[in-house]
C-alpha cells in the first residue's frame, strides 16, 4: 500500500490502484480527527492499522493512545508526512492527487458545516458528554494517581482537572473548527469554489417540498439518487441535472440530494443531505 502511495497517484490509474488496498474514506476521517485534536504522538509512534486477510479487503486506521492532544487552539497537525505511519499515503495524495484533495474537501463539507461532527457545537457537546460521564470516576483517579507526580499536594478533580476542562471550553472549542478549516484551505484541501447551500439540510418534509439550492458563482449540478454529479476526472456525471429552479420532492420515501458547483474547470466540495418525504 505504501509503495503504491509513493508511485504515481497523480494519475487516475495510480490513484485507483492505491484504492484497491486503502480505505481512503477511513483514512480521511482518521486524519481529520487527529488534525482537529492537534495530536502530538500519532506520528510515528501511536497508530494502529488493520485489514482482514481476504481478497478485496482494505487497510483501515484506528485512533489509539492520544492523550497528548487539545493543548493549543493554534496547533497545526495537517502537514504531517512521516512515511512509516498513516501520514505516509496522506502526503503524496495531498500533494499530487487532485481526486484525493476533492474527496478530502467532501469530508470537510460534511464535518465542518451544517452541524457536522467537527463544528463547534457538535465537538463541544461531545466533549461535555465525555467529561460528564467520567466526572465521578475522576475522584477515584485523583485518589489513585493524584500524588504520583506531586507528593503531599495531589492533583484533584475539582482543582486541576476541572480547571483544564473549563480552559478547553473557553479557549479551544470556540475557535478550533475555524482554525483547522483555515489550515486546510491554505493546503489546498478545500476549494475556493463555494459549495451550494440548500434551503433545508435534510430531514423529514411533506410531499411537494420545494428544495432550493444557491451558490455565489458557477453552475449547480445535482442528483437525487445519492450519486455524485461529478465523475472521476472532472466531467459532469450522465445522470446529473443542472439546477435552474426549485426541485419538487413529491414521491414518498427517502431521497438523497447531492450537489456541486462547477465554476470553469473547478468543482466545489459535495453538498449532501438526506430527506424523508412523507
Amino acid at each position: 500500500m505504501h509503495s503504491l502511495a509513493n508511485s504515481d497517484v497523480a494519475t487516475l490509474a495510480g490513484y485507483n490502484a492505491l484504492l484497491q488496498y486503502l480505505d481512503v474514506d477511513n483514512l480521511i476521517d482518521y486524519l481529520m480527527t487527529h488534525h482537529y485534536i492537534g495530536a502530538y504522538e500519532w506520528v510515528p509512534l501511536n497508530w494502529v492499522a488493520a485489514r482482514l486477510r481476504a481478497p478485496g479487503e482494505l487497510w483501515r486506521f484506528f485512533p489509539w493512545d492520544q492523550e497528548k492532544s487539545l493543548r493549543s487552539y493554534r496547533k497545526n497537525s495537517t502537514i504531517q508526512g512521516k512515511s512509516a505511519a498513516p501520514t505516509g499515503p496522506y502526503k503524496p495524495l495531498r500533494v499530487y492527487s487532485a481526486e484525493f484533495r476533492l474527496r478530502f474537501a467532501d469530508h470537510i463539507q460534511r464535518h465542518y458545516f451544517n452541524g457536522g461532527a467537527l463544528t463547534e457545537a457538535a465537538a463541544t457537546a461531545r466533549f461535555l458528554a465525555r467529561t460528564n460521564e467520567i466526572n465521578g470516576p475522576m475522584v477515584a483517579e485523583s485518589a489513585r494517581w493524584g500524588d504520583a507526580r506531586r507528593k503531599g499536594r495531589p492533583y484533584t478533580r475539582d482543582g486541576e482537572w476541572q480547571a483544564e476542562v473549563d480552559k478547553l471550553l473557553a479557549t479551544v472549542f470556540p475557535v478550533r473548527s475555524d482554525v483547522v478549516l483555515d489550515q486546510y484551505k491554505r493546503l489546498g484541501l478545500y476549494p475556493s469554489t463555494v459549495a451550494p447551500t440548500f434551503n433545508q439540510h435534510g430531514g423529514t418534509v411533506s410531499s411537494g417540498f420545494m428544495l432550493t439550492m444557491t451558490a455565489p458563482a458557477g453552475v449547480i449540478w445535482y442528483t437525487l439518487d445519492g450519486s455524485d454529479p461529478r465523475l472521476q476526472g472532472g466531467a459532469v456525471a450522465p445522470g446529473a441535472v443542472q439546477y435552474t429552479g426549485p426541485v419538487t420532492l413529491s414521491t414518498p420515501g427517502s431521497v438523497t440530494a447531492q450537489a456541486r458547483v462547477l465554476s470553469g474547470p473547478d468543482w466545489s466540495a459535495l453538498e449532501s443531505a438526506g430527506f424523508t418525504v412523507q
